[in-house]
């Protein structure tokens, strides 16, 4: 690999990682990129590693309070064995989003080995992702402030990352999906905005 294809792959993950934080589909932005800038890029796992990546920095920047209040508490709960009711919260938080993450884990791994039966219908999948994301953000745009449930149960967390499988496809954001699922299931805006990571 050259320094150019480098560079490219790298504009890619900035591209995808400034759309993570917004309810737009990022993946579906860096796929519609290559197809207008007729990129002729090979989407190798090193390509993935680096789109992904910029996805990573970016939750990180964006949730990085969370992120960091749910570690001290599971530090203070396995290390120090601080088992507190704010410890408690933050360790049934850290399951609740490996439950959430399960089922795109498994439909992730499925879905890669058949998605390029969908390359030549890539603008339209993403165009018709990116309508229906629209259409769930307007459905719940007069309940953003309605609830304030800031534990979420594992049944609403299992029920939040299988709507996220959603996000799967091209135009559909995952931060939409799980954001109005957990607002549908009554919770607070910022439980159902943390539980996307």
């Amino acid at each position: 690999m050259d320094f150019f294809e480098l560079l490219k792959y790298i504009i890619f993950g900035f591209i995808q990682g400034l759309f993570e934080v917004l309810p737009i589909s990022s993946s579906g932005q860096v796929s519609f990129m290559q197809n207008v800038l007729n990129a002729d890029i090979s989407t190798t796992t090193l390509f993935l590693v680096i789109v992904n990546f910029g996805s990573l920095i970016a939750i990180i920047i964006f949730l990085r309070k969370t992120i960091i209040n749910i570690l001290k508490g599971l530090y203070r709960y396995f290390i120090k064995n601080e088992r507190n009711k704010e410890t408690k919260e933050n360790y049934e938080f850290a399951i609740n989003i490996i439950i959430a993450i399960i089922p795109i884990g498994i439909v992730g791994i499925i879905w890669g080995q058949f998605d390029y039966l969908f390359e030549d219908y890539l603008l339209i999948i993403i165009g018709l992702g990116s309508l229906f994301t629209a259409t769930v953000l307007y459905s719940t745009r007069s309940k953003t402030d309605m609830f304030t449930e800031t534990k979420p149960t594992y049944k609403k967390s299992l029920y939040i990352g299988l709507v996220q499988v959603l996000a799967i496809i091209p135009g559909v954001s995952r931060l939409a999906i799980t954001t109005t699922s957990g607002i549908n299931k009554k919770l607070s805006h910022e439980t159902a905005l943390s539980s996307q990571f």
